[in-house]
């Protein structure tokens, strides 16, 4: 997520819960910098230059950036991709170090605190932000820029259910959909409705 962002009404609360968890969870982390490879928990870690790796209270990873291509949840990330575990060693949360094909999704990857990824406790993607425009599920779907961030209200995360099935965009163009008229810029949800 761009750091300025804020969701929309409909994810907030589970997304809030997510963050105050984090935030509990940050509070009980220490940080270190990484000025080598270091392997956590069979991640292979990447150094750290001016940010800091975070490890649970536990011992356990919490972040850092993988050193090479790894997959990880059935997902391929990239060498630079900060990824972000939970207590138990699951995959929640990351940030790309460049565009990433996830779930036939296509992510925006900007590196470290740009735009935001997140996953469902089985690795499925939760959310991500497009770089272009993209049709999901017959649905035109409205890309991740800090100009749509803006003008759109912070609701261009594109959001998707435990399914793997779209939950919620905004449209990225005028469409019809089951007779009923969208226009760009509303929030599209599952049911179709703004």
């Amino acid at each position: 997520m761009h750091r300025s962002a804020v969701l929309p009404l409909r994810p907030v609360v589970p997304l809030l819960l997510l963050a105050l968890s984090a935030s509990a969870l940050r509070s009980q982390t220490t940080r270190r910098k990484l000025v080598e490879r270091t392997v956590v928990d069979g991640i292979t870690c990447g150094t750290t230059g001016r940010a800091y790796a975070e490890f649970h209270a536990s011992g356990r990873l919490s972040e850092c950036p993988i050193a090479a291509d790894t997959t990880i949840a059935g997902h391929r990330f990239f060498a630079g991709t900060w990824l972000r575990f939970d207590e138990t060693g699951l995959l929640f949360a990351g940030w790309l170090s460049r565009d990433t094909d996830l779930n036939g999704i296509a992510c925006r990857g900007d590196g470290y605190k740009a735009w935001a990824v997140r996953f469902h406790p089985d690795g499925k993607l939760a959310l991500c932000y497009l770089r272009t425009d993209t049709e999901i599920e017959g649905i035109p779907c409205l890309r991740g820029t800090f100009w749509n961030e803006i003008r759109g209200g912070t609701r261009t995360a594109v959001l998707f259910d435990r399914n793997g099935k779209l939950a919620q965009c905004q449209a990225a163009r005028a469409f019809m959909r089951g007779g009923q008229t969208h226009k760009k810029w509303d929030v599209i949800t599952a049911a179709g409705r703004p």
